[in-house]
């Protein structure tokens, strides 16, 4: 998994130090204006200036409600924490 800037998460304030993509090359560090989501809690935030995470606009969050790689991604931290959705 590449290492980026530590960054609490914004929601949480976990330490997240690490980022891999949902698809293609695990190898591959995530870019400005790339969502992520929290492993620990599953906000969903954007990299922004500086690989900073930042909270994503209305028209991000909007883009990423229904999209299938980030509902796949809470559904595989929800089984991996063992704990049912909320």
């Amino acid at each position: 998994m590449p290492r980026v800037k530590a960054s609490m998460c914004l929601s949480c304030g976990k330490q997240l130090d690490g980022a891999t993509v949902a698809k293609g090359n695990l190898k591959t560090k995530p870019k400005k204006d790339d969502v992520s989501v929290c492993f620990y809690c599953g906000h969903v935030m954007v990299f922004g200036s500086g690989m900073k995470l930042r909270d994503p606009t209305k028209e991000e969050a909007y883009a990423v409600a229904g999209d299938p790689v980030i509902l796949a991604i809470q559904r595989l931290r929800v089984k991996e924490s063992g704990k049912k959705p909320n």
